[in-house]
This record gives structure tokens, sequence and C-alpha cells, in this order.
């Protein structure tokens, strides 16, 4: 998966088409915490993150992409390798393969 793709996309379409954009912040999270990229850098993860967060601001779910992240931070901290590169002292602090939340149509 080229991340990169989703990225531009989330960073793109926040404003002309949010849904849209949140949809691919949380795609690429969701790749990204799968392990299926091609090259990823730890710049990608925050922007991933910033993304869906902001953009969910727009859209009225920033709680639940919250609890998303809750949830993704808390399945990668099962796996050290990987979980070292999602911590950070903010809301990004906590990145998984969660439940859908109803975020995603066709993912």
């Amino acid at each position: 998966m080229d991340i990169g793709t989703l990225l531009r996309a989330a960073r793109d379409l926040q404003e002309s088409n949010p849904r849209f954009a949140l949809q691919a912040a949380v795609a690429a999270l969701r790749w990204m915490a799968a392990g299926r990229f091609y090259e990823l850098r730890a710049g990608d993860v925050w922007d991933a993150c910033r993304f869906a967060l902001e953009t969910a601001e727009v859209t009225g779910q920033a709680e639940t992409i919250q609890a998303f992240l809750d949830e993704l931070t808390a399945a990668l901290t099962r796996t050290p390798s990987f979980a070292s590169s999602w911590r950070r002292p903010t809301a990004c602090a906590a990145l998984p393969l969660a439940p859908d939340y109803g975020i995603l149509e066709a993912c």
C-alpha cells in the first residue's frame, strides 16, 4: 500500500471533502497498523493522526476518532518494535486495527 497516496488525499481534501479526507486518514492508519506499506516514516504516522483529528473536528466525529486512536495505541503497544514509533505526548500519544466505528464505508 502506498500510504503517501492516502495521506495526500487526507491533506488535500480536508476542506473540499472532509468526510472522504477522514476516511483516507483512517485508512492510512489502519494500513500502517497492519504493517501493509512500502515505505513508512515517523512523519507519516503523525501526519495521518493529525489529519484524522483535524478533520474529525470539522465532521463532528472527534470523540469517535479519539476512541479509535486510543484503541489503536493500546493494540500497538503489544507490538513493541512498531508501537514505539507511534508514541507521542499529545492526543496522538494514543494510535490498531480498531473497530470500524462507522467511519469507513467501503474499506
